[in-house]
């Protein structure tokens, strides 16, 4: 054997070496249970430099600033936290530091290393409890009464709730927070770059192999022999995983923008529904993590949930077509219209927020139509937040302020908006899709609560709301961001009053054009926070989408599956 072949062997080796050193020590680091898993309701001691998963519930996990938050930790004899863990660098894209796993009220796992708590974060996170408790105080006191009357508190909590927020507004409970903050800090971090690092890895690991393989052959085998040999191998390599992914490889490169914030995309490949539903997820983390493993291969996707506000409404044209309208309110996004065609399903259009995967808003990692965005278009069914399929059913999701809901029975549970794709592929009518929804514990997003508006082409609509973890349905064509199940429950929504005003004039009979101008007369306008992102008329019977980016009334979309 040559010197230069020996040398091309050794070199081979080091690197096959060094490839499975990085994928294995790389494992350790994304799974769970890595380090210590520890709960937070217990006392416990941990040292600088310790990889650890700890876990609290929800409602221990307090938000301080983008990039801090802390965990309160209270025994049974303390009425108030006995001491406080800070947790930094986590943001609400790291899936894999942040998982709801919907136990108790939402049990959280942050994986992060030990770091030394400094005085800097003491005094920041005391200040912000000060400052919090300062502004908290007056409204209380101002809505003393109401509250009683209105039995959201009895006054001894009320009175509770006031002591409790003096002192922390006191120079007292300032110093009680900064002393019950432990030495040790969780400083979270993202696995998505071990997950990265282990598949260059892997690929790395495999490519060596196959070179080592012939390079240990071409000792016997002549040179050009070897090399049409390899360009065979790779061109069948190549073409047989095009035809494998042809139908994933369509719908990425069906992506493209449409309008100014307005993308589009044909879903081609197949998403996998009853895998995912089978997760039995209950939340947005879950969700996506099932996807990952599902459309993914396991690499993580990171999801960012805010809340929006929105208005939804049915009406029937003069022609006899009947309509959902629909206005989406958010911080700045991006919406995408996808066209959905399942194998064993219905056909559907619908739009997808893009700010729940980072390609939209201030913390958007990517652009929508980039690589990463047209990779992550594989997983638009799953937040799909409003929609119509060709059965002539159409859908919308509104979010009312109120704590989550997470129904606990013996029943199958389903994420909110996996509800909606399941909906949309497979229920033709209102019936149809309240029956679904009775079949499961159905999840509701992120740490809000929300509603779901549902319309067929037979006339009928209902909202579908969960109080107290029960389903109620309410027969309505209008809806904006507050419960319907008690109708003599006041509220304060404009959008909601302009919706039954107009539609008690038109008698419910409205043209595309008035649909649309009702939207842009129930839209929220405020660009620097929440409002109207895109408006919807969906055409229930023609299977027919007219659609308004950014509250430009002038440029009215027309999108049927011609479209895509």
């Amino acid at each position: 054997m040559s010197r230069s072949r020996k040398t091309l062997l050794i070199i081979l080796l080091m690197i096959l070496a060094i490839s499975a050193a990085v994928f294995f020590a790389m494992k350790p680091l994304i799974g769970k249970g890595f380090g210590d898993r520890v709960q937070a309701r217990e006392g416990l001691i941990l040292q600088n430099g310790e990889k650890v998963e700890i876990s609290c519930l929800r409602s221990q996990l307090v938000y301080i600033d983008d990039d801090t938050y802390v965990i309160l930790i209270k025994t049974p004899d303390s009425e108030r936290h006995s001491f406080i863990i800070p947790v930094t660098g986590y943001t609400s894209g790291m899936v894999s530091s942040l998982t709801d796993t919907g136990e108790d009220d939402g049990t959280v796992s942050i994986r992060g290393t030990v770091v030394q708590t400094t005085d800097e974060l003491r005094t920041r996170v005391a200040d912000t409890y000060s400052d919090k408790a300062q502004n908290y105080l007056p409204v209380i006191r101002e809505s003393y009464d109401e509250y009683i009357e209105e039995g959201y508190y009895t006054q001894e909590e009320i009175d509770l709730i006031i002591s409790t927020l003096e002192h922390r507004a006191s120079d007292e409970g300032h110093l009680e927070v900064m002393e019950n903050m432990t030495d040790y800090t969780i400083s979270a971090y993202d696995t998505t770059p071990f997950v990265i690092a282990r598949i260059i890895a892997a690929i790395a690991g495999f490519i060596t192999v196959i070179v080592l393989i012939y390079a240990l052959l071409g000792i016997k085998i002549k040179g050009k022999h070897l090399a049409l040999g390899t360009v065979i191998l790779i061109l069948t390599a190549v073409l047989a995983a095009a035809f494998i992914l042809r139908k994933d490889i369509a719908t990425m490169m069906s992506l493209k923008e449409y309008a100014p914030g307005l993308y589009m995309a044909r879903m081609s490949h197949d998403y996998k529904l009853d895998e995912i539903i089978g997760y039995e997820a209950t939340s947005e983390s879950e969700v996506l993590n099932a996807v990952s493993q599902e459309l993914f291969f396991h690499v993580p996707l990171s999801v960012n949930l805010d809340t929006f506000g929105c208005s939804s409404f049915s009406a029937t044209t003069p022609d006899g077509t009947h309509i959902l309208g629909r206005n989406f309110d958010l911080t700045p996004t991006s919406g995408t219209v996808i066209y959905a065609t399942p194998e064993n399903g219905y056909r559907s259009i619908g739009v997808c927020d893009m700010s729940v995967v980072n390609l939209a808003g201030e913390d958007a990692v990517s652009d929508v139509d980039s690589a990463i965005g047209r990779l992550y278009c594989r997983a638009f069914p799953y937040i799909t937040f409003d929609g119509m399929n060709e059965a002539g059913l159409g859908i919308s999701i509104l979010s009312i302020s109120d704590d989550p809901s997470h129904p606990d029975t013996d029943k199958p549970d389903i994420y909110m908006l996996t509800a909606i794709r399941a909906i949309l592929d497979t229920c033709a009518d209102v019936d149809e899709a309240v029956t679904l929804l009775d079949s499961y514990d159905v999840h509701s997003m992120a740490f809000m609560n929300y509603h779901l508006f549902i319309t067929d082409r037979n006339g009928d609509s209902v909202v579908a709301e969960w109080i107290e973890n029960e389903m109620n349905i309410i027969r309505t064509t209008y809806v904006t961001n507050f419960y319907l199940s008690d109708p003599d429950a006041p509220h304060d929504c404009d959008r909601y009053d302009r919706l039954e005003e107009v539609l008690g004039e038109k008698n419910g009979i409205l043209t595309i054009d008035e649909a649309m101008t009702l939207l842009s007369e129930a839209a929220q306008y405020d660009d620097s926070s929440v409002a109207t992102r895109w408006s919807c008329v969906y055409d229930l019977d023609n299977f027919r989408l007219y659609i308004v980016s950014g509250r430009d009334w002038n440029n009215v979309y027309e999108i049927t599956p011609d479209s895509f």
